[in-house]
């Protein structure tokens, strides 16, 4: 049974969103839980 709760983000493709992530940095950090609560809200 299928039911869709996973959602890859991809670095080459759109928004870096991992690379924000893994430099867990003051500013990275708040781009990338931005462009993750769009992407759940997709």
């Amino acid at each position: 049974m299928k039911k869709g709760n996973v959602s890859y983000l991809l670095d080459s493709e759109g928004p870096a969103v991992g690379a924000a992530i893994s430099q867990g940095t003051p500013l990275s950090m708040p781009y990338a839980v931005d462009e993750l609560v769009k992407s759940a809200a997709e």
